[in-house]
């Protein structure tokens, strides 16, 4: 008898241990990913596997756009990404330096835009990830809040997150360096980090002018990766972006939904499906058109 229940408990634990081993992998290699898409023509609205909304917004312009995403964010059943950019206010103003901005949020001028704005964000039923001050790093002129004094921009975006938490304590804050060298001067502290955001982009015409190759996701995205990975957050790409021809968007991307499971800290990614909106990504390269196909889709992010 005892024979025989040993032999049951020997038979059980195999059972259990080959159980244990098939859900690993397939947290492996299957985890639900956050899926996400900038996508403001609408085109893979319907879309069942993306279930997270993108969209951008320049803080000196009408609040009420805010509220028409966030109302189609939530009729597409789907979690929502805004980047708030802060652009002075009014609109066309400018100031000196990036450290003349910044001190305008340190002192108080933007409060109550961040009032509001998170006040809107906090009707939310689903999840809210908000993504201040974007690309802070960055050298060149793309943005007025970046390449500014770290300690200025750190002071700036802890009173936006300090604000934002009095509305409610269910967002998400994104720090969201590009990925530069040197974007460790700009980290704020755990407390106010509860995602880590990247940009993941693949421009041939700058790929071939600084790399004199078109790279591939891991080349883009080791490097900037390990820039990151000691802090130990999640770690969304929160922009993501190929140009080219389908054949090639799509082997591109196959890349990397195939590496991505190499980063377990990665919790997804989000696709800009738009051509770049600021019309030029650097000069005398012209404007990206990062937009994929419904052929591309198909085969990148099948239905289940």
């Amino acid at each position: 008898m005892f024979y025989k229940n040993k032999k049951l408990l020997i038979i059980l634990f195999i059972s259990l241990l080959a159980i244990f081993v098939v859900v690993i992998y397939l947290m492996k290699n299957n985890i639900p990913m956050i899926i996400g898409m900038h996508d403001p023509a609408g085109i893979f609205a319907k879309e069942p596997i993306v279930t997270l909304s993108s969209d951008y917004f320049a803080w000196n312009k009408d609040l009420s756009v805010i509220s028409s995403e966030l109302k189609r964010a939530t009729d597409q059943n789907r979690s929502f990404l805004v980047t708030i950019e802060p652009w002075p206010v009014p609109i066309g103003s400018k100031y000196d330096s990036s450290d003349e901005l910044l001190k305008q949020f340190t002192e108080g001028k933007y409060d109550q835009i961040t009032i509001e704005l998170c006040d809107i964000l906090s009707a939310a039923k689903f999840p809210i990830y908000i993504r201040w001050g974007h690309e802070m790093e960055l050298t060149n002129s793309r943005y007025p809040w970046s390449k500014g004094t770290p300690e200025l921009y750190i002071e700036a975006y802890k009173n936006f997150v300090d604000i934002c938490r009095t509305k409610s304590n269910t967002f998400k804050f994104v720090w969201s360096p590009a990925g530069e060298i040197g974007l460790g001067s700009y980290w704020p502290g755990d407390a106010y980090v509860d995602l880590i955001g990247l940009s993941v982009y693949s421009y041939d015409k700058y790929e071939q002018k600084y790399f004199s190759k078109r790279r591939n996701f891991k080349d883009v995205f080791f490097p900037i990766h390990e820039r990151v990975k000691n802090y130990n957050k999640p770690i969304l790409i929160a922009e993501m972006g190929v140009t080219g021809n389908d054949e090639y968007q799509l082997n591109w991307l196959l890349d990397m939904k195939k590496n991505l499971y190499e980063y377990e800290n990665v919790v997804g990614f989000v696709y800009l499906n738009t051509m770049d909106p600021l019309a030029i990504w650097e000069e005398g390269l012209g404007n990206p058109d990062w937009r994929i196909s419904q052929f591309t889709m198909d085969r990148l992010l099948p239905n289940p």
